[in-house]
């Protein structure tokens, strides 16, 4: 029989001599060596043990963070100094461009809404006898303060229509309103009368018979083409109108005929009708005289000329969307005027509506004259 050789199962190994063993020693002993070597050079050429060691990386670190801490202090400090210098510049420039006299720039005529159409006007002038016809239209019935202010408007049968001239509110930019207004009014073959109702009558009659009133008051002065020539401004006291008359030919307003007569509904009354003359009216009634002994409207109108409402004319027709340019700009003028006198009300802003920060300043500051 041959010999069988029998292993331990337990054998005895040396695991001192395997390769990955040794590895690991030299490299232990590598990193040993360089933290020496470290130490050392940082030490000054002598040995450091390890918690020197720590103790200098801690300084070191501290004397990093310091010099972090001081870059970041000196550019938060240039970035500041170079805004202030940028904010003292930009504030030099905008005075100097305050002090300079500009002259505001036109409104381009290209910018400006095509005008509406005289479909309206067309057809009245061509059934005899009318020969002139009016268009009227209002601004300031909404508002809390102010006065009211009514425009009449007519031109001659072969004038030119104005670019823009369409309903004020549509034309939203108060530059484009002033650009129409300053066209209708230097315009050669036009004529126009612009009635004023103070506080005081609108509070007496109530907004819509103030509103009759004004509308009379603008078509009739320019029938009987006459009219006061002081242009509408605060100092003025009462109703009031103002006249021009640009039609070649035509002659201008007399003066002294801007206040209106207590007694002018019942002149008005006495006064037959001008067939010549035809007024289309901006709104759902036309203009007629309120008979204050039964608080009655009376039928007859006492417009010195026959006429019709038409409802939201100003985006329909010429004329009175002409007028209602006049009205709603003239009413801004005064308004203006107003907030001159009273800032702490921001009149030139709102105009007198009704808006919250208008509502403010009342219940602050209290009630005025115009409210």
């Amino acid at each position: 029989m041959g010999k069988r050789m029998i292993r331990s199962s337990n054998p005895s190994k040396d695991t001192s001599s395997t390769p990955s063993t040794k590895r690991k020693a030299e490299k232990s002993a590598t990193v040993s060596e360089r933290s020496v070597r470290r130490s050392t050079r940082l030490n000054g050429g002598e040995k450091m043990d390890e918690a020197g060691f720590q103790n200098e990386e801690r300084k070191r670190n501290k004397q990093a963070a310091k010099k972090t801490t001081a870059a970041k202090k000196t550019t938060a400090a240039k970035k500041t100094t170079a805004a202030k210098k940028t904010t003292t510049a930009k504030k030099t420039t905008a005075k100097k461009a305050s002090t300079k006299k500009t002259t505001p720039s036109p409104t381009p005529t290209s910018a400006l809404p095509p005008p509406l159409p005289r479909t309206l006007e067309t057809r009245i002038l061509s059934t005899p006898p009318t020969l002139h016809c009016i268009g009227v239209d209002e601004a300031g019935r909404g508002p809390l303060a102010g006065p009211l202010v009514c425009a009449a408007f007519t031109c001659l049968p072969n004038h030119k229509p104005i670019q823009g001239v369409t309903d004020s509110k549509q034309l939203t930019s108060e530059d484009d309103r002033e650009a129409v207004f300053d066209s209708i009014t230097s315009c050669p073959d036009v004529k126009f009368c612009v009635a004023v109702i103070d506080r005081q009558t609108i509070d007496g009659l109530n907004i819509l018979q103030a509103t009759m009133l004004g509308m009379r008051m603008a078509c009739n002065c320019l029938i009987s083409d006459s009219g006061g020539e002081r242009a509408p401004n605060v100092g003025i006291e009462g109703c009031y109108t103002y006249y021009v008359n640009n039609e070649k030919g035509g002659k201008k307003g007399k003066k002294g005929g801007g206040k209106d007569k207590k007694n002018t509904d019942k002149e008005n009354e006495e006064k037959e009708k001008d067939d010549t003359w035809y007024a289309l009216v901006d709104g759902n009634r036309y203009p007629s005289i309120r008979d204050n002994d039964t608080d009655e409207v009376k039928e007859t109108p006492d417009i010195l000329c026959p006429g019709s409402f038409v409802i939201k004319g100003d985006g329909k027709e010429y004329c009175i969307a002409a007028a209602s340019v006049l009205a709603k700009v003239t009413r801004d003028k005064l308004m203006r005027e107003y907030d001159e006198m009273y800032p702490e009300y921001g009149l030139g802003k709102h105009k007198g509506y009704g808006t919250k920060m208008h509502c403010e300043a009342i219940y602050k500051h209290g009630v005025l004259d115009i409210h």
